[in-house]
C-alpha cells in the first residue's frame, strides 16, 4: 500500500518513490532535503581513458560521472516529469580528498555522489546494498602526493559497507544524491494487513502415541503444554497466531506511520 504526501513529511531514513526511482531521505534543513538513490543506477569507469582532464584524473569536476549524472540521469527524470531549481535544487559538493586538502574546492551540481565524509556521517541510515559505487572524494590530489599515481585513486564504498580507494578507470556503481523541495508530492510504501496475515502462524494440536497432548507453533514447530492463557504470538518467532495479534500488529505499525510521518 502507497501514499502520497508531501516529500517534507517523510521522516529521515525513510524511502519514497517519485519520478520511477526510489530514493532515501538523509537530511533536512534549509537548502532542502538531501537524498540517496536506493540502488545504484548504472555501472561505469570514474573517468574513461578517452575523457581528458584540467588537474587530475580522480577529480569529480569534468568526470565521466558528473557527465553521466548531469546528463543523462538528470535528463531522464526531467523526461518524467521533474523541473531543475523547482523540484531538483541545486547543492554545493565538497571535493576535499582524504587529507581535506580543498585543491578541486566545492562544485555546484543538481546530481551528485556522497563524499567520503556524508558516507560517514549518514552511515546508520544508509541501505546497504549488493554492489560497489562510487563516491566523490578523491584519494588525494596533485600539490600533495609525492607519486601522481596516487591522483588516480577514489573513493567507494564496496557491498560489504566497507571503504576504500579504486583507480579511476575501473568499473563501479553510480548511486546519486539530490537535494529536493520538501514541497513534492511523493509515494511512501507501507505495511499492509494482507503482508501481516502471510507472516502469520498457527497452533497445531499435536497428540503422541502415548497420549499425550500439546500444541505446535506452524512456522517454528515452538511447543505449548497448553493454550489455556491467550497466546497471541509465538513466544519463540514471534508471529502473529490470532486476529486479535494481527489487530495488534496493525495498530502498533499505524501508531509509528502516524509517530514518523
Amino acid at each position: 500500500m502507497t501514499r502520497k504526501m508531501r516529500l517534507s513529511d517523510v521522516a529521515v531514513g525513510k524511502n519514497f518513490e517519485i519520478w520511477g526511482h526510489v530514493y532515501t531521505v538523509l537530511d533536512c534543513n534549509d537548502k532542502g532535503i538531501f537524498v540517496l538513490e536506493t540502488e545504484t543506477v548504472c555501472e561505469m569507469p570514474f573517468r574513461e581513458d578517452e575523457v581528458d582532464y584540467k588537474v587530475a584524473p580522480n577529480d569529480f569536476r569534468d568526470s565521466s560521472v558528473r557527465a553521466y549524472l548531469e546528463g543523462y540521469y538528470l535528463g531522464k527524470l526531467m523526461l518524467a516529469g521533474a523541473k531543475l531549481d523547482r523540484d531538483i535544487l541545486e547543492m554545493e559538493l565538497d571535493l576535499k580528498c582524504t587529507l581535506g586538502q580543498h585543491e578541486y574546492g566545492m562544485t555546484s551540481v543538481h546530481a551528485g555522489l556522497l563524499t567520503l565524509e556524508q558516507y560517514g556521517k549518514y552511515y546508520d541510515i544508509i541501505p546497504r546494498i549488493d554492489t560497489d559505487y562510487w563516491l566523490a572524494t578523491p584519494g588525494k590530489t596533485p600539490s600533495r602526493s609525492p607519486s601522481t599515481s596516487y591522483t588516480d585513486d577514489v573513493w567507494y564504498v564496496s557491498s560489504d559497507g566497507n571503504y576504500n580507494n579504486w583507480g579511476y578507470s575501473g568499473a563501479c556503481g553510480v548511486r546519486p544524491t539530490l537535494t529536493l523541495s520538501p514541497s513534492l508530492l511523493v509515494s511512501v510504501s507501507f505495511t499492509t494487513r494482507e503482508q501481516i496475515e502471510k507472516m502469520r502462524g498457527e497452533w497445531i494440536g499435536m497428540t503422541d502415541d502415548d497420549g499425550c497432548t500439546w500444541y505446535e507453533c506452524s512456522r517454528c514447530e515452538h511447543d505449548l503444554d497448553s493454550l489455556e492463557d491467550p497466546n497471541h504470538f509465538c513466544p519463540a518467532c514471534g508471529a502473529p497466531m490470532t486476529d486479535k495479534a494481527v489487530d495488534m500488529v496493525m495498530e502498533r505499525l499505524e501508531a509509528l506511520y502516524d509517530k514518523d510521518m
